[in-house]
């Protein structure tokens, strides 16, 4: 079965290898490489040994080594906090690889004494951490151990709403449900973890590893056609994103399927013969890419799916030989002894060699082998089983989900007090801005009262100057008036006062005329004090004034009739200079002609309409007419 990352168990193949150190194994890593040793400034140096060392699966295994060892020593001298967390973690990949997970563990316990998963700029690291510890316990197969890891990381990555944490543990708790035995499970694991991968750009690999487990949990349900299409999704993705590690796991998986279609295709000799040739190209495909990154050695599904081949194609010793290889034992810090050799001292991760071979023993006819194979398997699962119990990992389900329902509850009440929050400042900014608004209304509108104010004093100011402009102009015009009308008749009876007293002319003419001067003057002053008195003038006064002054020349003068005739317009004012003029020259006009006798009658006539009011002096002797 695929279990993503932590299958490199501690296993013997048969097959040998040969390694470069300080080679990389594909494009990206290569350009970071020759960065790398481009690079003069060791600050920097450290950056592109810590950006290689994030590629831990597509590096050949002692180049893993290498650059760890590099990485360390850099980031003591010039290395900040993150950066020696990387390199520890970098340190940590190299010991899994090398397959000595005590070593894997206690670098990895140390680093986390360092480091919180309330801090930001390293949480990333610590999931990493953690997922590699849960790896490790997986490449014993202590899955009670590598779920409980598991657990804790979803349960604060949901917290911290890290997807790229939660997709690679959900699918890895994925691959622990498909190792044992339960698909339905590991399908539900499976398709939160794509999910999670849907949010996010960098899981390529991530999503080759689901598509390949969904592929192993189909085969699981003879649902070949399926597994195929998934794993062919997981191969593409795979080259594109240049992910080595799970590229050779598809391609096995592929070659396992393949053997079975070639089996149940017996009968058609040419179709299993071509079934058998594509299992193991893709085989072939599997261990070149296991070479490059030196990781031929440790894998148990490459070394199982090589001897299901044999057997498939009817090589049987090669396949007991494969499993015999996987069983191998000794001290792995020994270098003398293990010397290109690696071993397999766990007991449970020598059942799948261990179940294998009794298979090929049984169909061998060494039935001997086979009995005393069964029980070391018996033995394997005795102690598979007390390390794995179904109530220990159902208790570790039980408190996942209890923890991850309170921190959904915790989420919840936290989401509820941002909204309360959010509410409530909105609500204070809405206060702040009604208040804000009152002050500035407020203000504009103590402004428009102040400027109404100015415009009022204004506006009274300038009625006020225009009254007095008008009051100026109508006392000049008043006094011009009186000393156009008074003064002639006062300058006319200083003369025939003078010519009395120099007994010049006729002294009774002097003396009438002195009388009729007089008698105008007063007239005069008296229509002058009577407009002076009125702010206006009704149209009836002005007219009646007229009708008056008609009167008293009739009287006076026995041989000239004045008469008038009409009325004045109801409702019609008059300004008092204007009611001054028009009664001035109707006396001008009448005086004119007494003055100079050019007529016995005259008539006065008022007529008026919608748009003006019209006074008429009529001369019948003359017949002319003046208004």
């Amino acid at each position: 079965m695929y279990l993503p990352r932590f299958t490199y168990l501690l296993t013997v193949l048969i097959l040998s290898f040969l390694s470069q150190t300080g080679v990389s194994q594909t494009k990206y890593a290569d350009s970071i490489r020759t960065m790398l040793y481009r690079e003069t400034n060791s600050e920097k140096q450290l950056k592109w040994v810590l950006a290689l060392c994030e590629e831990p699966d597509n590096l050949n295994r002692d180049s893993l080594d290498y650059y760890a060892m590099l990485a360390k020593q850099l980031s003591v001298a010039h290395g900040t906090k993150r950066q020696k967390l990387q390199a520890e973690l970098a340190h940590a990949h190299s010991y899994f690889r090398w397959g000595w997970l005590d070593s894997t563990l206690s670098v990895i316990e140390g680093a986390l004494e360092k480091i919180k998963v309330e801090e930001n700029n390293v949480r990333d690291l610590y999931f990493k951490l953690l997922r590699l510890k849960a790896l490790s316990y997986g490449g014993w197969s202590m899955y009670s151990d590598a779920l409980s890891v598991l657990y804790k990381i979803m349960a604060e990555a949901e917290q911290y709403r890290d997807t790229l944490a939660l997709a690679t543990s959900a699918n890895t708790i994925g691959s622990i449900a498909i190792a044992r035995g339960n698909s339905a499970e590991a399908e539900n694991w499976i398709k939160k973890a794509l999910a999670y991968c849907r949010t996010h750009t960098k899981l390529q690999p991530t999503i080759a590893a689901c598509y390949i487990n969904w592929a192993s949990v189909l085969s699981d349900r003879n649902s070949t056609d399926s597994a195929m299409y998934f794993l062919d999704k997981a191969i593409s993705v795979c080259r594109r994103s240049e992910s080595l590690y799970p590229l050779a796991t598809a391609l096995q998986i592929k070659s396992n399927l393949l053997v079975q279609l070639g089996q149940q295709a017996s009968h058609d000799s040419v179709l299993r013969d071509k079934l058998f040739r594509e299992a193991e190209n893709a085989l072939q495909e599997m261990f070149d890419i296991r070479r490059k990154t030196n990781s031929v050695a440790i894998i148990i599904d490459d070394n199982l799916s090589l001897a299901r081949f044999y057997a498939g194609t009817g090589q049987l010793e090669k396949a007991i030989e494969v499993c015999r290889s996987g069983l191998l034992t000794g001290n792995v810090y020994e270098k003398a002894e293990s010397e290109g050799k690696v071993f397999n001292n766990r007991i449970n991760t020598r059942l799948p060699y261990l179940e294998a071979l009794a298979g090929f023993y049984k169909e061998a006819g060494d039935y001997t082998l086979y009995e005393e194979t069964l029980e070391q398997v018996i033995a394997a699962k005795d102690s598979f089983n007390r390390a794995n119990s179904a109530d220990a990992i159902a208790e570790l389900q039980t408190q996942y989900e209890a923890q991850r329902k309170e921190n959904i509850i915790m989420q919840q009440r936290l989401n509820l007090v941002r909204k309360n929050s959010l509410f409530y400042s909105i609500l204070a900014g809405v206060a702040l801005v009604i208040l804000f608004a009152v002050i500035i209304f407020r203000q504009y509108r103590a402004q428009q009262k102040e400027k109404l104010a100015r415009a009022i004093d204004a506006e009274k100011l300038a009625t006020a100057q225009a009254v007095a402009s008008a009051e100026e102009k109508e006392r000049v015009r008043i006094a011009a008036d009186l000393h156009d009308n008074l003064g002639v008749h006062a300058n006319a009876i200083l003369y025939g006062t003078q010519l009395l007293q120099q007994e010049k002319g006729d002294p009774e003419t002097l003396v009438d005329n002195l009388h009729d001067t007089a008698r105008n003057m007063l007239l005069c002053l008296r229509e002058t004090l009577w407009v002076l008195k009125n702010k206006e003038v009704n149209g009836a006064e002005l007219w009646l004034r007229i009708i008056q002054f008609a009167q008293q020349v009739s009287r006076h003068h026995s041989k000239l009739s004045v008469t008038t005739s009409g009325m004045a317009p109801a409702n019609f004012h008059l300004k008092p200079g204007l009611a001054l003029n028009a009664v001035l020259i109707v006396q001008k006009a009448v005086t004119n002609v007494v003055r100079h006798e050019t007529s016995d009658k005259i008539s006065i006539v008022s007529r008026f309409d919608e748009k003006e009011w019209k006074i008429s002096i009529v001369d019948y002797r003359n017949r002319t007419e003046q208004g």
